[in-house]
């Protein structure tokens, strides 16, 4: 009796590790399919600029963590659409090429010669709500150690839990960076001084338009004032109607020289004209750092600013502002303020101190 009970238990046992082996495993999600564009430079820089995005392209293509779109196609879809002035592409239209080549990510870059060095960064963002889903940067002495670089900057692309993590989230979902503790008091008082500082270089942009081209494209000197690629500005004319003053739509700057800036206008009411008045739009600046309280108290110090409002606002000139915690975990410490415009340039560096 007690064999025959035995083999009946083998048998079920038999029977359900059967089962086990043969039951189907979830399928892994298929990779999201990305696009390197081509990236903006500093003067005297294309050719580096072309030879970093091609390698990026090859080496994110070897990752397999997504599936690449040839970059043979994106140039058509850009030439095809018209989308390029003067070989920069604005954030609008990227997300336009994106959808054009069945991407659901982009990775947007600028190569930048920064005294004795140069800097590559990139970010990858979402084609369709154009967020930010991870962003790397890496610097490199010469010519000869852009590979070098352009490795990093893919790896941290291809895998954000790896290394220091700019914008987002890692890949299991976990928060990043870990939370740095700061006084929220201290925290206030340093916001207030790195708005402070933004502020006196940071100011609305107000002039006249010299010159419309054919194509029209409008020309405006903005003096002492800064302005940059991406930056957003209404176009305030005369309405024909009423001889009073009116909208005739939104610039975009897609080049400035340091004293002349010329851009586009999207949806405009009516044609633009010399002596038609540009005004700039809210800076909507985006504070990522690895301080919670320093992230708050900055974004609304900011928010405070003239000329400055909420990510909110849509139709602000997006900023990326980024934050630092140098120093150690005891005694003085240093938060600074790095504001990136929207082609990844860095317009300005800010510096306060900070305690525990």
């Amino acid at each position: 009796m007690m064999l025959r009970t035995l083999l009946t238990l083998s048998l079920v046992l038999i029977s359900f590790a059967a089962s086990a082996k043969t039951a189907p495993a979830a399928p892994p999600p298929p990779p999201q399919t990305l696009a390197v564009l081509d990236f903006s430079f500093t003067p005297h820089e294309e050719e580096l600029a072309v030879t970093a995005a091609d390698a990026l392209n090859a080496e994110l293509m070897a990752s397999k963590a997504f599936t690449i779109v040839e970059r043979r196609k994106i140039a058509h879809a850009i030439k095809e659409q018209a989308l390029g002035q003067a070989g920069i592409i604005s954030e609008e239209s990227a997300m336009k090429v994106g959808q054009m080549v069945g991407a659901k990510l982009l990775v947007l870059g600028r190569l930048s010669k920064l005294d004795d060095f140069y800097r590559l960064d990139a970010r990858i963002i979402d084609s369709e709500s154009a967020k930010i889903v991870v962003a790397r940067h890496a610097e490199f002495r010469d010519k000869k150690s852009l590979q070098v670089a352009v490795r990093e900057v893919a790896a941290g692309l291809a895998d954000p839990s790896s290394g220091p993590q700019a914008v987002g989230s890692t890949k299991d979902g976990r928060e990043a960076p870990k939370d740095v503790p700061v006084d929220p008091g201290k925290a206030k008082e340093a916001a207030r001084e790195l708005a402070e500082q933004v502020g006196e270089k940071f100011s609305t942009v107000r002039a006249k338009i010299t010159n419309v081209d054919e194509g029209g494209v409008a020309t405006f000197s903005y003096g002492s004032k800064l302005v940059f690629v991406g930056m957003r500005l209404d176009v305030i004319g005369e309405d024909e109607m009423s001889g009073g003053k009116t909208k005739k739509g939104m610039m975009i700057v897609r080049r400035a020289d340091g004293s002349d800036a010329w851009g586009s206008v999207e949806s405009a009411s009516a044609p633009l004209d010399s002596g038609d008045e540009v005004v700039s739009l809210p800076f909507a600046p985006s504070v990522t750092g690895p301080s919670q309280e320093a992230v708050k108290a900055v974004s609304k110090a900011l928010e405070s600013l003239n000329g400055f409002t909420s990510t909110q606002n849509k139709r602000g000139t997006p900023l990326r502002a980024e934050l630092d915690l140098k120093g150690t975990t005891i005694g003085e410490r240093h938060l600074v303020l790095r504001i990136i415009d929207p082609h990844n340039d860095v317009q300005g560096t800010f510096e306060s101190t900070v305690g525990l």
